[in-house]
């Protein structure tokens, strides 16, 4: 992917200020346990879902707040003790309080960090259910299902999903031209999805316009 980002570099650093990235290129397999966790007494059982989100569902459980932390074979020690850290803080706020989005996207990113996919893959669903406006998860989820799931479809969708949520983030069409280009081997979606921005965003017409010449 890094020929697509050189040419978004400059792009954020003029425009996306301080802005936390969650795009990940861990790519390494995992044999984490694919099981399904029954919630456990997180201090909530269940978010109340905003009226605009979905007119038949009324609430959705929470994740697995007590999931347990597994630290991956190979992981060094420092690492493993900073993220074991940081997981329990972040678990202490958010049974406290659960509405705090971000809180669970950084999780989920931990999750992902300790190679706990389906950890990751629960926290991102959940937030995507109840912040389904927010692009960040969408990309999240494209990147463990196109990386770790090996599932390139569903990689895809979430990545043209996070693309429709924030249009004019060079970003997103950059991870959009990797999967067409580099692993799906189809260059006519990638210039196909990229002129089309062209057209529609100006405002990052240039950048585009770099990554269209590259393909």
């Amino acid at each position: 992917m890094q020929k697509y980002k050189i040419y978004i570099i400059g792009f954020l650093v003029l425009f996306l200020f301080g802005g936390v990235m969650f795009l990940y290129n861990a790519n390494s397999p995992s044999s984490t346990e694919d099981g399904k966790n029954e919630n456990k007494d997180n201090g909530i059982d269940a978010v109340v879902v905003p009226a605009d989100v979905s007119n038949s569902i009324d609430s959705v459980p929470i994740p697995d707040l007590d999931r347990p932390v597994v630290i991956p074979e190979g992981m060094n020690s420092e690492s493993a003790t900073q993220a074991k850290q940081k997981i329990a803080e972040l678990i202490d706020t958010l049974k406290s309080d659960s509405a705090l989005v971000d809180h669970w996207l950084e999780l989920g990113t931990y999750r992902k960090l300790i190679e706990d996919y389906k950890g990751a893959e629960e926290i991102w669903s959940y937030v995507a259910f109840i912040q389904p406006d927010d692009a960040r998860v969408f990309n999240n989820l494209s990147n463990l299902y196109i990386y770790h799931f090996h599932d390139n479809q569903k990689g895809e969708e979430y990545i043209l999903k996070a693309i429709e949520k924030a249009p004019t983030n060079p970003q997103y069409y950059a991870a959009a031209v990797e999967l067409y280009v580099d692993i799906l081997g189809d260059k006519a979606s990638a210039r196909e999805l990229l002129q089309g921005a062209i057209t529609n965003h100006p405002t990052i017409s240039a950048v585009l316009q770099s990554m269209l010449d590259a393909i």
